[in-house]
């Protein structure tokens, strides 16, 4: 990974996305700090650099789809297709999960085929639980996934959790920031670990 990226982009996370405070988790329990990734996702300079520290995780390089779930991973979703397209990809698929599916559909955008090997995105983490519901869309569909992408890891259990079925690459953890992991306890932990594990 480009170690100036990086830093550039610990900065941009550090002045813009973080916020002090008492807040709810979307994965549950609570933090005292909050990070608003779209602050810096969909800033044109810090998008670059998310853009490309992904582009070069060459563990990804043979993908043929970019998928993430609403709304958090549609500005990088976007930009990774447009980046493929400039680089020579054109045929680059990018596909969004929904929270509930539309008219039957749960992956807006791109047609997944059997044939497709799938990265996916999300842009922070807590326990996985949302990136690991957008592997199981991508999984029924009937294409593969070759890895999990995420801007940021908040240290909570996404890394086991996602790295016990995929490989798994964190861009930045919350200690990147200066902040500490938060311990919400055993067994709230234990529990949304299990919930979020994809069923059969």
């Amino acid at each position: 990974m480009t170690n100036w990226m990086k830093d550039k982009l610990i900065d941009l996370f550090k002045k813009h996305a973080i916020k002090h405070g008492e807040f709810k988790l979307s994965a549950g329990g609570t933090s005292k700090y909050f990070i608003d990734a779209s602050k810096v996702t969909l800033l044109g300079d810090s998008n670059w650099y998310v853009t490309q520290l992904i582009w070069q995780l060459e563990e990804l390089g043979n993908n043929t789809a970019y998928v993430g779930p609403m709304s958090g991973a549609d500005p990088i979703v976007g930009a990774l297709v447009y980046h493929a397209c400039v680089e020579g990809y054109k045929g680059m698929k990018g596909g969004l999960v929904r929270k509930e599916p539309k008219d039957g559909v749960l992956i807006e955008g791109c047609e997944l085929q059997p044939y497709d090997r799938v990265v996916v995105i999300d842009d922070v983490v807590t326990t996985g639980t949302q990136a690991l519901r957008a592997c199981k869309a991508v999984e029924d569909a009937g294409a593969k996934v070759i890895g999990v992408v995420s801007v940021v890891d908040r240290m909570a259990g996404a890394a086991e959790n996602i790295g016990s079925k995929y490989r798994y690459f964190p861009l930045l953890t919350i200690e990147d920031l200066g902040l500490t992991a938060e311990v919400q306890g055993e067994s709230w932990l234990a529990n949304e670990l299990q919930r979020s594990m994809p069923t059969a």
